[in-house]
């Protein structure tokens, strides 16, 4: 945990002062976390808010979690005091400053170059420094309690979007932008587009499978990631869930071989759970696929509805532009003609691509080095096996929309790499 000075001010009222500051940031924390898991875009386009629609006032384009996160910011720099509070974040942090750097040029180059919106930066970008800033300096008894709330969230979430794929209900409506969406079977559940939902329950899976599996007990690990797993047939994301396959088979393989070496001991109870759950899950399996439970899920593999050729068809919007446009930033009008022309009216189905036609290469470059090194300082300030949701987050967000777009998503993954991988926390 980052550690920053304590409160130096000597005054008994002003100390608790400085006490009430930091506890209302942990419980605006909670509040924003809440707000982030549990209000999705189409639950905000539902409450008839312009979140992503055209119109709206400016605080109806920014997620509440992430304006709740900035009061939060706020009060715990009350609490510390602001330049030592700065000074302690920043210089211990090098890859978050320059994410920070970077973050900013984007949003200059975006307001005054290309004069596009900005506020995707913000929530898609901004929301995860400060999660990052307010999170590194939380204790572990607060980071501990957020962790269990995930964990209660990730099962009711997949319960939900079983019981909307099983009967083709809703919690909220399933919205394209301003459209509502009737024609499609996936399920949105809490977390709303079913890619989105898909990724991160992919990533939560992944840190299932971590050394210290995240505080649970083997037999509920394995429960919960068989439940997991249904719920991404549910969200019927191909990409994220033949990832998270391969991942977890790759973990299991290295795992073996550990084991074999002597390098990694295990328990009686751990072999115990493994026997007894083995038959059961093939009986599932077995049961799942008896009542057709993955046919739409196999149909998507099979007929991809256009997916495909979309992302191939990106490709060829660069034919249409000059080579300095290219390196600079095209003209936001020519682009949607583009893509209306090309049939990627959907959006660009690549974070790489879709920032190169929205930035320019030169400006994307740049941005990325930040975005790199802030997820090197991610790693290095939890354990290891971050790297391994990282490279699983990068790896899917490059075939959709994603970072591209105006999310909370990747704000979202920063808050469960801080609660389920931080080296202070209890279970750890």
């Amino acid at each position: 945990m980052i550690t920053c000075a304590q409160p130096y001010n000597s005054a008994d009222e002003v100390t608790d002062l400085h006490s009430i500051a930091a506890l209302f940031s942990v419980w605006l924390m909670w509040i924003s976390i809440s707000a982030l898991f549990l209000i999705s875009p189409m639950v905000l386009h539902n409450w008839g808010l312009s979140y992503e629609d055209v119109g709206g006032s400016p605080f109806e384009k920014i997620h509440p979690g992430s304006l709740v996160a900035v009061i939060a910011l706020f009060f715990q720099l009350s609490a510390y005091g602001f330049s030592t509070y700065v000074k302690s974040v920043l210089f211990k942090n090098t890859g978050l400053a320059v994410f920070i750097v970077t973050t900013l040029m984007l949003l200059f180059y975006a307001i005054f170059v290309q004069k596009i919106p900005f506020t995707p930066i913000l929530d898609t970008f901004g929301m995860p420094i400060i999660v990052f800033v307010v999170l590194s300096n939380t204790s572990g008894k607060n980071l501990t309690r957020y962790a269990i709330f995930l964990h209660i969230f990730f099962v009711a979430n997949a319960l939900l979007a079983i019981y909307e794929y099983t009967t083709g209900e809703r919690l909220t409506p399933y919205v394209a932008g301003t459209l509502v969406v009737e024609n499609d079977w996936r399920a949105t559940s809490f977390m709303g587009h079913p890619l989105n939902n898909a990724l991160l329950t992919g990533a939560y899976i992944l840190l299932l499978c971590s050394k210290n599996g995240t505080g649970l007990k083997p037999f509920f690990r394995t429960a919960i990631i068989l439940l997991q797993f249904a719920s991404m047939v549910a969200f019927g994301a191909r990409a994220s869930l033949v990832v998270t396959i391969l991942l977890v088979l790759l973990i299991v393989l290295k795992n073996s071989a550990s084991i074999l070496l002597g390098k990694l001991r295990t328990s009686i109870s751990f072999w115990s759970v493994l026997a007894l759950c083995l038959p059961i899950f093939a009986l599932v399996l077995f049961g799942l696929n008896e009542i057709s439970f993955f046919d739409r899920l196999v149909e998507r593999f099979s007929e991809d509805k256009g997916s495909a050729s979309a992302r191939i068809a990106m490709f060829e919007l660069f034919n249409y532009i000059p080579l300095r446009d290219i390196l600079f930033g095209p003209d936001p009008d020519l682009i949607e003609t583009l893509k209306g022309i090309e049939g990627v009216e959907a959006g660009i189905e690549s974070i790489w691509v879709a920032f190169i036609l929205t930035y320019g290469l030169a400006m994307s470059a740049v941005f990325f080095v930040g975005l790199f090194a802030f997820c090197f300082n991610l790693s290095r300030r939890t354990k290891p096996f971050t790297s391994y949701v990282l490279l699983f987050f990068f790896v899917v967000a490059s075939t959709s929309v994603s970072l591209s777009a105006k999310t909370p998503t990747f704000g979202i993954l920063v808050v469960m790499l801080f609660t389920f991988q931080n080296k202070d926390t209890f279970y750890a």
